[in-house]
C-alpha cells in the first residue's frame, strides 16, 4: 500500500494530479484524502468545495461552521471555489443557515433549491451578497418567480417550475433577462399539447428576448402522438418526456428522454460528453433546422 511518505519521494506537481484525480468525483471517500497532509488538504479542497450537495439539515450547519472557521482558507475562499450549490429541500432547513451559506457562495455559476416558502426569493434578493448565478433551478409549489429579482439577471440557462395559478413570473419581465439563452419549463400550467402550445405562444415566447435560442418544454405521455402541434409553434423547442416507454414511434428530432431525477443532480455541471440536455436540445434543433433548409 502506498504510503504518504512514498508520495512525498514524487515531484511535487506528479503528486498533486495523483491526488487531484483522486478526488474528481467527489465521492464521499474523496474527504479522507484531505486527511493525508494541509499541503493535499489545500489541493483536494479546491475540487471538492467546487460543486457542492446539501442533502441534509446536519450537512448544512457542518457547511456553515467550515465557512465561518476556517484558518487555513482564504477569506473569499468559498465565494471563488464553489460553482455550483444544489439545496434540495431547503423548505426543511434552517433558513438562517442557507441565507448564510448562499452568501458565502456569492460566486456560483449554478444554483438548484427546492422550497415551498413564499419568502425564499425575498431572502435571496436581500442578501448582503446576492448571488448571481449563469444556471438557475428553483422548484416548490410557494416560491414565486419574480423575474425583476436580480438574481435573474445574468441568468442564462433557467429552469421554472410552475404550478397553475399560484407561482407564474410575470411573462413581460422574460424580456429583461437579456443573457437568457435557454429556459426549461415544467408544470400543470398546461394539460396536452395544444394548451402547452398555447401557453408557449401566448405567454413564453412572445416576452422571450432575442438572445433566447432554446426551449424545453417538460411533457408527459400524452405529447407523445401530438408532438408536431408544439412543434410547429416555434423551431427552438425542444419537448422532454421523462421516460422512455413509446421511445420507438416518436419523432426523435423533437422528444429528449431523461430521468427527472438525475436530471436535477446534473443541472449545471460541467458536460464533457456533449450528452448534457441543453447539448442534446441544441444538437436537435440544428439538425432540424438543416434539414428544413435543404428541403425547400
Amino acid at each position: 500500500m502506498t504510503t504518504p511518505s512514498q508520495f512525498s519521494n514524487l515531484p511535487e506537481d506528479i503528486g498533486r494530479i495523483i491526488f487531484e484525480l483522486s478526488v474528481a468525483d467527489r465521492a464521499p471517500l474523496s474527504w479522507t484524502c484531505a486527511l493525508v497532509s494541509k499541503k493535499v488538504q489545500a489541493w483536494v479542497e479546491l475540487i471538492l468545495y467546487k460543486h457542492i450537495v446539501i442533502s441534509t439539515a446536519p450537512r448544512l450547519a457542518r457547511l456553515r461552521s467550515t465557512i465561518q472557521a476556517h484558518p487555513m482558507k482564504q477569506d473569499d475562499f468559498f465565494s471563488v471555489q464553489v460553482k455550483s450549490l444544489l439545496v434540495p429541500s431547503s423548505w426543511e432547513y434552517p433558513q438562517d443557515d442557507i441565507q448564510y451559506v448562499v452568501s458565502a457562495c456569492a460566486g456560483v455559476d449554478s444554483l438548484l433549491f427546492w422550497t415551498d416558502s413564499s419568502d425564499f426569493a425575498n431572502t435571496l434578493k436581500n442578501l448582503p451578497s446576492p448571488p448571481s448565478p449563469r444556471h438557475l433551478a428553483a422548484f416548490g409549489s410557494g416560491f414565486c418567480h419574480d423575474l425583476s429579482n436580480p438574481i435573474y439577471h445574468k441568468v442564462t440557462h433557467l429552469w421554472l417550475t410552475l404550478q397553475a395559478g399560484r407561482n407564474h413570473p410575470n411573462w413581460d419581465e422574460l424580456a429583461m433577462l437579456s443573457e437568457l439563452t435557454h429556459l426549461l419549463i415544467i408544470g400543470d400550467v398546461y394539460h396536452d399539447a395544444w394548451t402547452a402550445a398555447e401557453f408557449l405562444g401566448n405567454s413564453v415566447l412572445a416576452h422571450s428576448p432575442p438572445s433566447l435560442r432554446v426551449v424545453v418544454l417538460v411533457g408527459d405521455d400524452s405529447f407523445i402522438k401530438e408532438v408536431e402541434i408544439i412543434d410547429s409553434v416555434d423551431s427552438r423547442i425542444v419537448v422532454l418526456v421523462q421516460h422512455e416507454q413509446g421511445k420507438e414511434r416518436l419523432n426523435t428530432d423533437v422528444v429528449l428522454f431523461e430521468d427527472a431525477v438525475e436530471l436535477q443532480y446534473v443541472w449545471g455541471l460541467p458536460s464533457f460528453d456533449g450528452r448534457d440536455i441543453w447539448s442534446r436540445a441544441e444538437a436537435m434543433i440544428k439538425g432540424r433546422l438543416a434539414r428544413t433548409v435543404s428541403q425547400r
